[in-house]
């Protein structure tokens, strides 16, 4: 990406069985403060997605979504 001049801009994954919200491992594994994490929750028929930033030390904030 470097070599290309991208930039990340979302990371995203689900939680099947969970609430679409950052997990401790979430914000342990997140080296990227300025990504949006996007989290999708399967645990209902309707799939519920959020957005959040993670800082270094771990801090989640909810990011707005336009739908």
């Amino acid at each position: 990406m470097d070599d290309r001049g991208e930039e990340l801009v979302a990371i995203y994954h689900s939680h099947p069985l969970s609430q679409p919200y950052p997990s401790p491992t979430d914000r342990a594994e997140a080296h990227y403060p300025d990504a949006f994490y996007l989290l999708v929750s399967l645990r209902a028929p309707e799939p519920e997605l959020r957005a959040y930033r993670i800082a270094p030390d771990g801090a989640v904030r909810e990011a707005d979504l336009i739908t």
